[in-house]
């Protein structure tokens, strides 16, 4: 190894890059798939929603949900919780946080205590005690008191109310439990139970099946439908896992998918390594019968050339553990919603045994090759052969690793072809929004000052949008309770005046508050009517209340609404019944083009635009538009909101180009990257291998080539000798990569989006590549056959 400097090198290259990249994404497949939830017995939490007689999933409003938590006979704890945003006041600028309304068990149903103090107690849910204490993270806990041991009993003024701390969680503690704050929540049994905004989770009892306990919840939702018909008839719920939910089959495929693929190019790497080992033993032909006749057998001899490919398998995985080291924060530096967990991706344990393992195997499967063409040759006629090198069987061993590499690589370069024309198509989209200059600020204010749906939350919003429309630079503004892209879907229902009778004859909408000039800073398209007035986003106007007959509500829907509800007549100006087919009847005075954000790349479904001077939403993101880039202009716009009032926070922004960029278009830019990379580095092996035989082969063949030359064969005689062998193997590996890959890219249709998995371009397109380069790695060796010497080549031993 150390006198073939070159050769080793090239060994535990190819299968350092092979080993690493199989640990890397092993180590992915093992977070997301393989490694159990951070909480104790996790395949006995579920999620819990509400189903519509639509088939839509819903959160479940709190009389539901008291209801279900009382006469269930299947869950041993039953919370419900509610996310929140909330502001921070202390020293210095108000700080944005995550909080989240409990009620009584969470921590006790996730089994898991706090690092500091206690968890709440029953005392903090009657009513009147729930805003006097609170739960901090792990995380706020460090930033905010220096991981102070003395926290406990300080205090936190959150939304203007002073709350005693009373607990730490540790920082194992993660996502979807996950927050800054906990607070103490009590559902009001007297709301409305078509109010759907808790969102719940059970722990079954041990004795209880997932299937048994969804028989029992069918059981009490047609209870519940029969006592309630108006707003519950034909509802049921939903139970699903939490792996199911966390994980889903999505981010399973996505990883199963990465899986394959790199132990496809390990695979390749072997092929490879193979190849070079037993052309090697083949040069050491008379080496190795030299060592026979001074007595060694023929398993030392096999079992020290198995040995060999064990010490270059140690040393390439040795260079690849190096590689995914390094590799693991790159990737989780990356935006990629398909894969869930990768914060926690680490070379653990199992990772260092599967390498381990992988390293064994692919040590053995690189050596044995060798190993049993020498144990199959007739040592003593090397000898006598002078040290000419035999070939025949090893020679067709050769080859059909190469067509093994061949295949494999057609198969990657398909694969990633696929996800590369998908990715492609996602960038075609046309979203319906103005996406280049574009800047989105969320924000909530206090709650003590702007309690939620009250008149100063619109009167707020108001005055900002008043002042950033004057920053200069700023072309419109406005603002929508839905963060563009990235938010979350209020559902509802509505029904054309006149055409409901009954809640099943509703139709299932995404609702949202919005500002007037919402429409023109997004550039929604106006199809009919017109688009909100000041007059209706006024503060003099009374928030809207559910079920009031006399309000006097206006509302734009979107085409697919329209479509829906009058198919062949004019929207504008007609009624709609919003919840019920009693409730409050809104007007329609405009209907905007579909667009594509919260769902891209879908086209977004029936939607109710509902003005922010009606619903005076406490959370919104500002959508500002600019005349060149956004982020000119965030400094000034900051400084707008705070004209207003200081104690807004105000977080980091973000241009919409940013948030498409990290989200819609990060997951499937992830997995044609990764793939593509695999790809990349198949066809490099691929090409490496034929390059490789056909040089052996030429050197091989170095007498015979010299006695054509002498006897009158041209050099295009030579080289199409040589590249006539070279095309049989690239034509089969090329045929059986694309029957492999046919058969095989089929799992590939859930991360696509507008093309098959058996598009003819792209198979066509490997091919071509494919071809392009095995034929150069061909031509080269053919090229240097011609200009052999039939001198030398004589004197050739």
């Amino acid at each position: 190894m150390v006198r073939n400097k070159g050769f080793s090198f090239l060994v535990v290259l190819t299968l350092g890059m092979g080993i690493g990249a199989t640990a890397v994404i092993f180590s992915v497949f093992n977070t997301v798939v393989l490694r159990p939830l951070p909480f104790p017995q996790p395949e006995q939490l579920v999620r819990v929603r509400e189903i519509s007689p639509h088939g839509d999933l819903f959160s479940i409003s709190d009389p539901n949900f008291l209801d279900l938590r009382e006469t269930n006979q299947s869950f041993s704890h039953l919370v419900a919780i509610s996310f929140r945003s909330m502001t921070l006041i202390g020293d210095g600028e108000p700080q944005r946080i995550s909080g989240m309304g409990t009620t009584w068990g969470l921590f006790r149903m996730l089994e898991t205590a706090p690092s500091l103090g206690v968890t709440f107690s029953p005392a903090d849910f009657e009513l009147g005690n729930e805003s006097r204490v609170t739960i901090i993270s792990h995380g706020l806990w460090d930033s905010r008191f220096g991981r102070d041991p003395d926290v406990i009993g300080a205090k936190l003024n959150l939304d203007g109310t002073s709350r005693m701390i009373v607990g730490v969680m540790p920082e194992t503690l993660r996502s979807p439990i996950a927050a800054d704050v906990w607070l103490p929540i009590v559902p009001d049994p007297a709301s409305n139970r078509s109010e759907h905004r808790l969102e719940a989770f059970g722990r079954l009892r041990p004795e209880v099946s997932l299937t048994q306990a969804r028989e029992d919840v069918a059981r009490l939702a047609d209870h519940l439908g029969s006592v309630y018909p108006q707003s519950n008839a034909g509802w049921g719920v939903s139970l699903v896992t939490f792996r199911e939910w966390l994980i889903g089959e999505r981010a399973t495929r996505v990883a199963a998918v990465l899986l394959v693929a790199v132990g496809l190019l390990l695979l390749l790497s072997c092929a490879g390594v193979s190849n070079l080992l037993l052309a090697r033993a083949t040069t050491r032909q008379r080496e190795i019968a030299l060592r026979a006749s001074l007595g060694a057998n023929r398993s030392r001899i096999a079992g020290q050339l198995v040995v060999e490919s064990f010490t270059l398998a140690v040393l390439g995985a040795g260079v690849g553990l190096l590689a995914a080291v390094w590799a693991i924060p790159v990737i989780q530096q990356l935006e990629t919603s398909p894969l869930p967990r990768l914060d926690a991706v680490t070379i653990d344990g199992t990772v260092l045994g599967a390498t381990i393992l992988v390293t064994l195997v692919v040590g053995l499967i690189c050596g044995i090759a060798p190993a049993l063409q020498v144990s199959s040759r007739d040592l003593s006629a090397v000898l006598r052969e002078g040290g000419q090198m035999v070939v025949g069987r090893a020679r067709r061993t050769r080859d059909g690793l190469v067509v093994a590499q061949l295949a494999l690589a057609v198969m990657l370069l398909v694969g990633a072809g696929l996800l590369t024309n998908s990715f492609l198509h996602l960038l075609r989209v046309d979203p319906g929004i103005e996406t280049g200059n574009v800047l989105l600020v969320e924000l909530t204010p206090p709650a003590d000052a702007y309690p939620e749906l009250s008149r100063e939350v619109a009167i707020l919003y108001r005055d900002l949008l008043a002042e950033v429309e004057v920053v200069p630079g700023v072309t419109a503004a406005g603002a929508s309770m839905v963060s563009p892209l990235t938010g979350i879907r209020p559902a509802n229902f509505v029904g054309a005046e006149g055409n409901v009778a009954e809640q099943n004859d509703m139709v299932s909408v995404q609702w949202r508050a919005v500002t007037p000039g919402f429409f023109d800073a997004l550039g929604l398209t106006l199809i009919a009517g017109r688009f909100f007035d000041r007059r209706e986003a006024s503060s003099e106007n009374s928030p809207f209340v559910e079920g009031d007959p006399e309000a006097n509500v206006t509302v734009v829907i979107n085409q697919s609404l329209a479509a829906i509800l009058w198919p062949s007549g004019e929207a504008v100006g007609k009624r709609i019944m919003w919840n019920s087919p009693t409730g409050t009847a809104m007007s329609v005075v405009g209907v905007v083009g579909n667009i594509r954000d919260v769902t891209y790349p879908e086209e977004q479904g029936p939607t109710v635009y509902v003005s922010h001077g009606t619903v005076p939403w406490p959370t919104m993101t500002l959508v500002i538009q600019t005349v060149g880039d956004p982020t000119n202009v965030a400094g000034a716009v900051r400084s707008a909101i705070w004209s207003v009032d200081d104690g807004v926070p105000v977080p980091l922004m973000v241009t919409m180009q940013d948030a498409l960029e990290g989200t819609a278009l990060s997951g499937p830019r992830l997995n044609m990257l990764l793939l593509s990379m695999f790809a990349a580095a198949a066809l490099g092996l691929a090409a490496l291998g034929i390059y490789g035989i056909t040089v052996y082969s030429v050197t091989s063949r170095t007498r015979e080539i010299g006695v054509r030359m002498a006897l009158g064969a041209g050099p295009g005689t030579i080289v199409g000798m040589v590249l006539s062998r070279g095309a049989r193997i690239i034509i089969s590996g090329t045929v059986l990569g694309l029957v492999a890959a046919f058969a095989l890219t089929r799992f590939l249709t859930s991360l696509l989006y507008e093309i098959r998995p058996t598009d003819l371009a792209t198979y066509g397109l490997a091919t071509l590549i494919i071809t392009a380069v095995a034929l150069t790695a061909n031509y080269l060796p053919a090229r240097r056959a011609t200009r052999i010497d039939p001198r030398v080549a004589f004197t050739t031993e």
